[in-house]
């Protein structure tokens, strides 16, 4: 009976003593762990300074609706243009190249007197711009306002700097609707944003090709 309760008394001694070194062991650990840094998850990144925080943080990304509307490539913001912007002077030049191919081309071949004319009648005019599909009284309006009234539309009188005024109108006209005298005068010495469109005629910014014959219709 004494050899069990010895061995009992061992063993209860054995774990005092356990229990007293894992004691010891956190009284020891305490003091290394409230030193330690907090380490973060890998997931959440470690604070900064808001300076800092804000340079570093990625854009937010935009909203469905406003993202449907930006072009997904430039040419397809190339295509949304409708006109390339060009400048007053640049409009004059391509334009004073567009009256000289349209008087040396077009009406002196099928208006002019001689192979050496260089002024056309009133009437080539008045045949050239009724291709322009505004009213007739329009086309008129045009050639009395940069031309003056007219008794005889036979006589040469038309150079490449009157077919340019009357053009500009005519281009007015066809641009902003215009009709009325008072609003064909308001364009004069402005320049259009480009030259008028006109039936049988095709112009790319640099040559000018006739598609058919401009011939007087008699009226």
């Amino acid at each position: 009976a004494e050899a069990p309760a010895g061995a009992a008394a061992a063993a209860a001694d054995k774990v005092a003593v356990a229990a007293g070194m894992a004691v010891e062991d956190a009284a020891k650990a305490a003091p290394l762990a409230a030193a330690a840094p907090v380490q973060l998850p890998p997931s959440a990144p470690e604070p900064a300074s808001s300076s800092s925080s804000m340079a570093a943080a990625p854009p937010s990304p935009r909203p469905l609706a406003e993202a449907a509307a930006v072009p997904a490539t430039a040419a397809a913001a190339a295509a949304a243009a409708e006109v390339p912007c060009k400048s007053d002077e640049e409009r004059e030049r391509e334009q004073a190249t567009f009256y000289e191919r349209l008087l040396f081309g077009v009406l002196l071949p099928y208006f002019a007197e001689s192979a050496s004319a260089e002024l056309v009648p009133r009437r080539s005019l008045r045949v050239l711009f009724g291709r322009a599909d505004l009213p007739p009284e329009t086309v008129r309006l045009a050639l009395d306002i940069e031309l003056g009234p007219a008794a005889d539309e036979g006589v040469p009188c038309v150079d490449v700097e009157a077919l340019q005024r009357v053009g500009r109108l005519v281009a007015f006209a066809q641009e902003r609707g215009w009709r009325y005298e008072a609003e064909l005068r308001s364009g004069r010495g402005f320049v259009p944003l480009g030259p008028p469109q006109l039936r049988g005629l095709a112009w790319d910014g640099r040559r000018l090709r006739t598609l058919e014959a401009i011939l007087d219709d008699g009226s």
